[in-house]
């Protein structure tokens, strides 16, 4: 039952971050930056080993949402996958910042680890956004300004997701 939750959980809030993810690409300075260092048609996956996962693309300069094919997984640049469904759960709900699960080895990364720092950041980023700033205090090194309300990012991540 609590993994059934977990799943749950991890499932929503990828959802939210993928959405986060385009929305700040279109209205963030950092992230904008980020994502203009990668090439065109560069895809990024996140996910749990059997369980959840979201996909990006590059396209146009902006990250958008990639629809993965019925049968085969499509070509992935960069592949950041939990090994567990809890390790996943800690993080998404803001127990646990990116550096740390890293350090306690909750994920594995295939793919060109400079560029896999660049998606880092621009997670990093989401999360400044779209946690609370007493979740986000907890969780990241330092709260770089923001440089629009988090209210607009959940709005347009609620209604447009872009």
């Amino acid at each position: 039952m609590a993994n059934l939750f977990y799943r749950m959980t991890v499932k929503t809030m990828f959802f939210f971050l993928r959405r986060g993810l385009v929305v700040l690409s279109h209205m963030d300075s950092g992230v904008k930056r980020e994502v203009e260092a990668f090439p065109e048609g560069y895809t990024i996956a996140l996910g749990v080993c059997r369980g959840p996962e979201i996909l990006l693309k590059k396209t146009g300069g902006q990250l958008g949402k990639l629809k993965k094919a019925q049968e085969e997984r499509p070509h992935i640049d960069v592949d950041i996958q939990f090994k567990s469904i809890q390790g996943a759960f800690l993080v998404v709900t803001g127990q646990i910042g990116v550096d740390v699960a890293n350090a306690q080895h909750r994920f594995t990364l295939k793919g060109d680890i400079n560029q896999a720092m660049g998606v880092v950041r621009c997670m990093t980023r989401a999360e400044r956004y779209l946690f609370p700033k007493f979740i986000a205090k907890k969780i990241l090194k330092r709260l770089d300004p923001k440089e629009v309300s988090s209210a607009l990012v959940y709005l347009r991540v609620l209604f447009t997701g872009r």
